[in-house]
C-alpha cells in the first residue's frame, strides 16, 4: 500500500495514524525535568519542506531508542506519533500542535546524498545590539565563525567550560563559553576542526558582562554547526575573504577591548540613575548619565581583580597568580 505524506499543518490531535517527512532542525542534548520525580527528555525542532516548523519531545527510556536517529539536517518520515496541542510560550511557528515520539513511533531516515537546504529563516541579533541584554534573562540568537578554541577548564563546581572566539561581519569577536554536554560534544567537534572556519547558529544564548561582553550556552540553548543553509554560506565567503584582518584583530585580543565591545554609548541608550534603579530587578547592567562625587569615609573606586578574567581577589595589586577562577596564570591588576 503506497503511504500518503501529508504536511506539518494537516497533522492534528484527531488523527490516528499519519506521516510526515521532516528535516532536523535541532537536537537538544538530554535534559532533566526540576518535576518531581524528575523526568529525561529531549527536544526537536522539525521542519516540512512549506516551511512549517513544528516542536517533538522524546522521554525516558524512548531516548536511547531514537539515539542514532533524528541527525541535525537529515530528512526522516515520521509516522504517527502523539500530537498535542501546544503551549504557546513553546510554539516554534503558528502551528498550534506538538509532537511525543515514543516506541510506537516509525521513524526512517530518507535517504540521500547531501541533505537540502533547510527551507526557513533564522532572525539574528547583531554582535552591537547584545549589551542590552547583558546580564538578564533575554537570550538571543546569532550567527557567527568560530576562528580560535582554548583549552578545556574545569571549574571549581565540577563542571566543565571551553571558550571560543567567534565572529561576524561586524568584525567584533567575542568570547562565547560552552558549558558541560556542550563542551563535550559541539565544542570537541569545533576544537578538532578549528581550521574549517565553522558557522554557528547559537539559539537561546545568554549574554553576559565577563569581559566586558561575551556569550554563553544555558541547558536550554541550542548550537547548529554548519546549517545548510545561504546565510551560512555567505559568512563564510565572507570570512575565507577577511582571514588575515580577523586574525590581526585575534592578535589584538580585540576580544577583551571594551572600547570594541562596548563602545560609547547613543543617547537613546542612555538612562538617569533614578530610572537605573527602578530597573535592577530585570536589567543589570544600563548605561547611565549622572555626576561622581565622593562620600566621606569612601577609601577607593577599585579593587584588586585578575586580569584575565575581572574576578575579584584579595591580594596585592602586582602579584602574579594562578587564578582560582580562570585557572590561568595572571597578574592582579587595580579594577
Amino acid at each position: 500500500m503506497a503511504r500518503r505524506c501529508l504536511s506539518v499543518n494537516e497533522v492534528h490531535n484527531k488523527m490516528r495514524r499519519w506521516t510526515v517527512l521532516v528535516q532536523v532542525v535541532e537536537k537538544s542534548h538530554v535534559l532533566t525535568s526540576n518535576g518531581s520525580p524528575p523526568i529525561r527528555f529531549q527536544r526537536l525542532v522539525l521542519i516540512d519542506s512549506e516551511g512549517t516548523m513544528v516542536s517533538a519531545v522524546i522521554y525516558g527510556n524512548d531516548i536511547r531508542y531514537f539515539a542514532n536517529l533524528l541527525q541535525p539536517f537529515k530528512r526522516y518520515y515520521i509516522t504517527s506519533g502523539t500530537v498535542k496541542k501546544q503551549d504557546a510560550k513553546y510554539k516554534v511557528s503558528d502551528y498550534q500542535f506538538s509532537w511525543v515520539l515514543h516506541n510506537k513511533t516509525l521513524v526512517e531516515e530518507y535517504v540521500e546524498p547531501n541533505p537540502p537546504m533547510l527551507p526557513c529563516t533564522f532572525e539574528f541579533t547583531k554582535f552591537e545590539d547584545l549589551f542590552r541584554s547583558a546580564d538578564t534573562e533575554n537570550v538571543q540568537n546569532l550567527q557567527a565563525v568560530v576562528v580560535t578554541a582554548f583549552a578545556t577548564k574545569e571549574q571549581n563546581n565540577g563542571c566543565t567550560t571551553r571558550d571560543f572566539i567567534v565572529v561576524n561581519e561586524e568584525k567584533k569577536p567575542m568570547l562565547l563559553t560552552l558549558w558541560n554536554e556542550f563542551e563535550q560534544n559541539q565544542g570537541t567537534q569545533l576544537a578538532n576542526s578549528i581550521g574549517n572556519a565553522n558557522v554557528i547558529i547559537g539559539i537561546k544564548l545568554k549574554i553576559t558582562t565577563f569581559n566586558y561582553l561575551s556569550l554563553t550556552t544555558k541547558p536550554g540553548s541550542g548550537l547548529l554547526i554548519n546549517p545548510p543553509t545561504s546565510e551560512a554560506n555567505a559568512l563564510k565567503e565572507w570570512y575565507n575573504a577577511n582571514t588575515e584582518e580577523i586574525a590581526e584583530l585575534i592578535q589584538q585580543m580585540a576580544y577583551k577591548d571594551s572600547s570594541k565591545l562596548l563602545p560609547p554609548p547613543s543617547a537613546n541608550d542612555m538612562i538617569s540613575v533614578a530610572n537605573a534603579l527602578n530597573t535592577l530587578k530585570d536589567v543589570k547592567t544600563v548605561w547611565i548619565t549622572g555626576k561622581i562625587s565622593l562620600s566621606l569615609g569612601q577609601q577607593k573606586f577599585w579593587f584588586e581583580a585578575c586580569e584575565n578574567c575581572q574576578k575579584a581577589i584579595n591580594v596585592d595589586v602586582g602579584w602574579v597568580m594562578r587564578c582560582p577562577s580562570c585557572k590561568e596564570e595572571s597578574r592582579v591588576v587595580a579594577r
